[in-house]
C-alpha cells in the first residue's frame, strides 16, 4: 500500500506540473496575442471605490525594484499598459519615478492612454515628516512623474528618520538615526499630505504600513480634513493581517497588499492545498493567491518586470474560488511572532513608531 501511495503521489505532482506548463503557456500565447492586436482586458474596468469618492482599480504593478535600469523600467511600464494595467504604485524611495514618467508620457503623447484612465500611487519617504516637507515631497514626486495630479499619495512608514538628503540615515552600528518626533512625525506629515489634497496635487491620501493603535491615532484627530482611503502593508497567505483588515473595513479603508506573492516565496508557493486549489482551478498558484485577496476585498499590487507574469496577474476575473478553498487559504496562516512576513525593516526596530510589534 505504501507503494501505491508514493507512486500515487508521484502521479498527482506529475498531473499538477503539466496543468501548470499548459497555463503558462497559454497567459505567454496571451501576450503574443496581446502585441499583435488590441486586447480587450476586463481587469481595466475592475475597480472600487474610495472613500474619497475615486476608483481605484482592484489590481495594480508594484514597480519597487522592477527592472535594474532606466531603459527597462520604462518598457516594463509600456507592457503593464499594453495587457491591462492602469493602476501603477511607486513611491520616492524607489528611485525610479522619473523612468515611470518618461514612459507615462510618451503613452499619453502618442495616444495609447489618457491621464484620466491611470490611476497613480506614490508615497512619502520617513525623513520628510513634517508638513512642509511632506508638501514638498508630493510636488517633487509629481515633477518626476511629469503629472499635474497624483491619484494617491501614501505616507510610507510610520516612522520618522532625520530629515535630509540621506534617505536611510544611519549610526555606525547600522540602526536608522529616528528624528525629533517633537518636530517631525507621520501626524505633521499627514497634515501635509492634506494640504497636498487641498492644493488639487493629489485626488487621495492613505499610509502604508500601519498598525491599528497608529490608524487610530490618525482617525482620532478632530477635525480630521481627508481620511486615510487605503493602508497599504505586506499581505499574502502567511500574513493574512486578518485583524488589521478587519479595521479597515470597519473604517472605510481599504487594504492594499504589497508582497502579495510573498516575493515568490518557496515557503508559499511549496503549500500542497495551494497547489491542490491551483490544480483543481486549472490556474496558476500566483492566480489563486491574488483571486483569494479579490474576493476578501483586498486591493492587490504583485510586482514583476516579466509581461507575460503582468498578464498572468491580472487574468483573475473569469473564475472563482468557493467557500471552503478561502478558509483553506487563510489556514496557512504564519503571523504569530511575525514567522510569515518578509519585510521587517529590523534597522528601524528601535524607533517609537516602529509598526510590528503590536498588530
Amino acid at each position: 500500500m505504501a507503494n501505491i501511495h508514493i507512486i500515487f503521489h508521484s502521479f498527482s505532482i506529475t498531473i499538477f506540473s503539466f496543468l501548470l506548463l499548459i497555463n503558462v503557456q497559454r497567459i505567454k500565447s496571451s501576450v503574443m496575442m496581446a502585441d499583435s492586436e488590441q486586447q480587450s482586458n476586463t481587469a481595466i474596468n475592475k475597480t472600487t471605490k474610495l472613500k474619497s469618492g475615486y476608483y481605484i482599480p482592484v489590481v495594480g504593478l508594484g514597480t519597487s525594484r522592477i527592472a535594474s535600469t532606466d531603459e527597462l523600467v520604462v518598457q516594463a511600464i509600456k507592457d503593464a499598459i499594453d495587457v491591462g494595467y492602469r493602476h501603477i504604485d511607486t513611491a520616492d524611495f524607489y528611485q525610479n519615478e522619473k523612468a515611470i514618467g518618461q514612459a507615462l508620457d510618451e503613452l499619453i503623447r502618442d495616444g495609447k492612454i489618457k491621464r484620466n484612465e491611470l490611476f497613480i500611487t506614490t508615497k512619502v519617504w520617513s525623513n520628510y515628516h513634517t508638513k512642509e516637507l511632506a508638501l514638498q515631497s508630493v510636488r517633487q514626486s509629481l515633477t518626476n512623474l511629469r503629472l499635474d495630479y497624483l491619484d494617491l499619495v501614501l505616507i510610507h512608514w510610520p516612522m520618522s528618520f532625520k530629515s535630509g538628503s540621506d534617505l536611510v540615515p544611519k549610526f555606525p552600528n547600522d540602526t536608522i538615526i529616528g528624528s525629533d518626533l517633537s518636530k517631525e512625525n507621520f501626524e505633521l506629515a499627514y497634515q501635509g499630505l492634506e494640504d497636498a489634497c487641498d492644493q488639487n496635487l493629489t485626488r487621495s491620501i492613505g499610509v502604508s504600513n500601519f498598525n491599528i493603535k497608529q490608524l487610530e491615532k490618525l482617525l482620532s484627530v478632530e477635525n480630521r480634513r481627508h481620511k486615510p482611503v487605503v493602508n497599504q502593508v505586506e499581505c499574502h497567505p502567511h500574513l493574512n493581517q486578518e485583524k488589521l483588515l478587519e479595521y479597515c473595513c470597519n473604517n472605510s479603508i481599504y487594504l492594499v497588499a504589497y508582497s502579495p506573492l510573498r516575493r515568490a516565496n518557496v515557503a508559499l508557493f511549496d503549500e500542497p492545498k495551494l497547489k491542490q486549489i491551483a490544480l483543481e482551478h486549472n490556474r496558476t498558484i500566483a492566480q489563486i493567491i491574488l483571486r483569494w485577496q479579490l474576493q476578501r476585498h483586498v486591493i492587490v499590487i504583485p510586482r514583476t518586470g516579466k509581461k507575460h507574469r503582468m498578464l498572468e496577474n491580472i487574468s483573475l476575473f473569469d473564475f472563482h474560488l468557493n467557500q471552503t478553498e478561502m478558509s483553506t487559504i487563510k489556514s496557512l496562516d504564519r503571523s504569530k511572532n511575525n514567522e510569515g512576513r518578509e519585510i521587517k525593516f529590523d534597522s528601524a526596530s528601535h524607533l517609537p513608531e516602529y509598526p510590528f510589534v503590536d498588530n
